[in-house]
């Protein structure tokens, strides 16, 4: 039979109980409807107690229940009425069994879920500054700056805006940085990006996409000073891979080397081509087997003129062509390298020495990453994205080279290995 008053003050049996079958918030419930007062505070510090069965979480939707039902009940008129410290007293104690099974600060979302209703029942009990500190758990400094002013600490408040503004400017770079990150990628300026996502604060909602995504760039960034290209016009077979090597560039068996070569009998660091009094050298790297020019054993540093052949080894043959442009092309002639194709010197490379149809477009490997150019007029895509200026490559990238307007033609495609 329903009672009211708190006539009979509920026993911690019923409570347990309640807990043990999951309906604390249906109790809590009735005992609002009843005016239970005294039981409720026994719910709440049972429910507060570290043997308690119930969970946060549990705990968290009883207090719910709490609110809600006092929701329904009429403010009374006269601010110092019975029912309105009763009504406190509840929700004080709803808020204190929360802040006792929490963690400070608060682990998990759970755990912050549960900490803003106590701060919320807490506040509308009365008891601000209690408020104010579990907001301040949360980082809601502006919740804490109301909680703090409805006390008159005018300090505490005044603190409390100022980690507000200080929150809200931060958020604003992060955006800002956020934003920077895509228009940085989306133009191929992906090292920059890749500062620019480094800046972004980890508890940003979109932080952890961008994150990933740069560590996805991250790895696929070409590093070194040579890079690997293979192209193909529109509706055309894949050609064989050209290989692009800014000096000082090594030959060999080295997985690192900027010019790889497969023979057995090259040593992992064979030869060396480097720039000397502006013009390309090759020179012996200590190698087992020596260096060959034309038939002739090479003893010292020999420029690179005109067209001829290296020997690396007793097997390994290589044809060479200096160009006008201040560049080697390497040619395999023998062995397992016949398919070597590599173009070795000083930056720029234009595409257009071995890609027809590249007119227009380079490399740049001298800084220690392949980056792409284009002149003015000559449309790229690189990745699906029409590129600026410039665009940092990554292994795996498809560059797309779309004719000049005007100018008639189905276009280039290039793969980045």
């Amino acid at each position: 039979m329903p009672f009211t008053g708190d006539e009979r003050q509920i026993s911690l049996e019923e409570v347990v109980s309640a807990a043990v079958t999951h309906e604390l918030p249906i109790l809590v419930e009735r005992l609002v409807r009843e005016r239970a007062w005294g039981s409720l505070v026994v719910v709440f510090g049972y429910a507060g107690g570290p043997r308690a069965a119930a969970t946060v979480d549990e705990l968290r939707a009883t207090a719910e229940s709490l609110r809600s039902a006092l929701g329904r009940i009429p403010v009374p008129k006269r601010p110092g009425a019975a029912l309105t410290d009763q009504m406190r007293a509840a929700r004080i104690a709803a808020g204190e069994a929360l802040l006792a099974r929490l963690s400070h600060p608060p682990l998990g979302d759970l755990e912050r879920r549960a900490l803003r209703t106590a701060a919320e029942i807490l506040a509308e009990g009365g008891d601000h500054r209690r408020a104010a500190t579990a907001y301040e758990e949360l980082g809601d400094d502006a919740r804490a700056a109301d909680a703090y002013g409805a006390i008159g600490d005018l300090d505490q408040m005044e603190a409390s805006l100022e980690r507000e503004d200080a929150r809200l400017r931060a958020a604003r770079e992060a955006l800002d940085e956020l934003r920077s990150f895509e228009s940085l990628m989306a133009a191929g300026q992906r090292r920059a990006a890749l500062e620019a996502a480094s800046r972004i604060p980890s508890d940003l909602p979109t932080s952890a996409g961008v994150r990933q995504r740069a560590r996805d760039v991250e790895s696929r960034l070409v590093r070194e000073r040579a890079v690997t290209l293979r192209s193909a016009g529109a509706g055309s077979a894949l050609l064989g891979p050209i290989r692009f090597a800014a000096v000082p560039a090594t030959l060999g068996r080295e997985l690192l080397a900027e010019v790889p070569v497969r023979d057995p009998s090259v040593s992992r660091r064979h030869a060396v081509i480097a720039a000397r009094d502006g013009e390309l050298h090759i020179e012996d790297a200590g190698s087992r087997a020596g260096v060959r020019v034309g038939g002739a054993a090479l003893a010292a540093p020999l420029p690179l003129r005109g067209e001829g052949e290296l020997g690396l080894g007793p097997d390994c043959r290589i044809h060479f062509r200096s160009t006008t442009r201040g560049r080697v092309i390497l040619r395999g002639a023998s062995g397992l390298d016949r398919q070597l194709v590599a173009v070795v010197g000083l930056d720029p490379f234009p595409l257009d020495e071995l890609i027809p149809g590249a007119d227009g477009i380079w490399l740049e490997l001298g800084t220690g990453a392949a980056r792409l150019g284009r002149s003015e007029g000559t449309p790229v895509r690189v990745g699906g994205h029409f590129v600026g200026a410039t665009c940092d490559l990554l292994h795996g990238d498809v560059i797309e080279i779309r004719p000049a307007a005007g100018v008639s033609g189905s276009g280039l495609r290039i793969e980045v290995d």
